[in-house]
């Protein structure tokens, strides 16, 4: 006998959300880690219309990664990309760090042998805010594995080395992904004022810092 669908909308959060990397391994927008450098690809520089510079903020103890888009002159500023010269598009480039990316290597227990993909989604706030969310625990392995092209040369390509659990799951569970897309990330951060909304530097002191500083004088 046919079921007649679910009985009321909330056992939606009892479903995984069917994620991007089970639909296509091109249009993910994602960022690859590797021993040396980071590197955002093109999905990713245009979820924040491709604004060349970015302030990168880590939080280590909930193991997420975000990218704030900021201006060029900011304290902390990242261009993560790059002018092509044949065209004049803005195209992705290899964020070079001799600590950044061994320290997500350390702090997510990864091997040293592989590179890493981390997905991303664009989260929007009040007053123009926008960044992107990296869920670090979400990694996919790449395995750089050599292949022989049609005219028989040998290239080297990546592809993904999905674990166990990622093979036999669609995505993550609908509940975890909301309280995620919920969650006020830049309100951790003191916004300073700025003509363009979008490209308001994000200061790295906590809110609570500055109630401190105000209360004093």
């Amino acid at each position: 006998m046919a079921r007649e669908g679910i009985r009321n909308y909330e056992e939606i959060y009892n479903c995984q959300m069917v994620d991007m990397f089970n639909l296509t391994e091109v249009k993910v927008p994602c960022v690859h880690v590797k021993k040396g450098y980071v590197r955002f690809n093109m999905n990713a520089l245009n979820l924040l219309g491709k604004t060349p510079f970015i302030e990168i903020l880590v939080n280590p103890d909930e193991q997420y990664m975000l990218a704030v888009p900021c201006n060029q002159y900011d304290v902390y500023a990242v261009d993560w990309c790059r002018k092509e010269k044949a065209t004049g598009r803005m195209i992705p480039k290899d964020v070079r760090s001799k600590d950044l990316a061994p320290k997500l290597y350390r702090l997510m227990g990864w091997d040293e042998e592989l590179t890493y993909r981390v997905q991303c989604f664009r989260q929007e706030f009040e007053n123009g805010k926008c960044l992107l969310y990296f869920d670090l625990p979400n990694y996919v392995p790449m395995i750089s594995e050599s292949v022989e092209s049609k005219t028989g040369r040998i290239i080297k390509r990546s592809r993904p080395l999905y674990t166990t659990a990622q093979q036999s799951a669609f995505g993550p569970p609908l509940r975890e992904m909301m309280d995620k897309l919920n969650r006020d990330y830049v309100g951790y951060y003191v916004a300073d004022t700025n003509s363009d909304s979008n490209m308001g530097q994000i200061g790295m002191f906590e809110r609570g810092h500055q109630d401190e500083g105000q209360s004093e004088s």
